[in-house]
């Protein structure tokens, strides 16, 4: 009778002691309470029917079964009182959202008016030489912000990305700009700041020249759009 409580207390105390449980490991994982290791055998799960499980008593929130009639892995990612029955592998993608080979990705069709509250923080595209393309309309409610590159040399070198050029050279000045056929819909504004270099002057076109002006005048700006053929001036002629 000794032996045996003695064996009981031994049993009870190496519970206590190892906080890890392996099967078919003699090291479990530190950060699991159950470690199961096979290269030949599975984990099988509770296989119950929808009515079998409908009748588990408060379920508890992450409990696990296979569902027989869905044929499918469920998780209760409700609660107790209300369960509600998920299936990790068939969750629906919807709204702008794709999923492919195990990837969630952003792309496809809006089915609801969405929002996205940035708040004070800044939503990034950093996509290079890509374009961000609205085969659409656009609106906006607020301040629409574009990139300033200031020039103090030329001639330019131009980036795909360039659309205000604050250019700051002395006196008058020649310009080239990029070929129209390589950037059509493109839109640039030409700001001849040559006053604030020391001496105004005026900034002629050299290369691709638009179409209805050749030049911009010290202390102005213009509006340059590409058709695909030329450069047109749309404002500040």
């Amino acid at each position: 009778m000794k032996k045996r409580c003695f064996l009981l207390l031994f049993y009870l105390n190496t519970l206590f002691v190892f906080s890890q449980v392996g099967i078919g490991t003699t090291s479990p994982d530190v950060s699991s309470i159950l470690d199961l290791n096979s290269t030949s055998k599975g984990f099988l799960l509770p296989r119950l029917t929808l009515a079998e499980r409908n009748s588990i008593a408060t379920p508890a929130k992450g409990l696990l079964i296979f569902n027989t009639d869905a044929n499918e892995i469920q998780i209760n990612s409700g609660t107790t009182l209300i369960p509600i029955w998920t299936s990790p592998g068939s969750l629906a993608f919807s709204n702008g959202l794709t999923f492919s080979s195990g990837i969630v990705k952003l792309g496809g069709t809006l089915t609801a008016n969405t929002v996205i509250d940035h708040g004070n923080n800044n939503l990034t595209c950093t996509t290079g030489t890509g374009r961000l393309i609205a085969n659409g309309n656009f609106e906006t409610t607020g301040a629409v912000y574009a990139k300033v590159r200031k020039i103090t040399a030329l001639p330019i070198a131009w980036q795909a990305d360039d659309y205000i050029m604050n250019i700051t050279v002395a006196n008058a000045q020649n310009i080239t700009l990029p070929d129209p056929t390589l950037n059509a819909g493109r839109v640039l504004l030409i700001r001849n700041n040559s006053v604030q270099a020391g001496a105004s002057g005026s900034y002629a076109y050299i290369t691709y020249i638009p179409v209805n002006n050749g030049s911009v005048l010290a202390s102005r700006a213009q509006m340059l759009v590409s058709d695909g053929i030329s450069w047109f001036i749309v404002a500040g002629l």
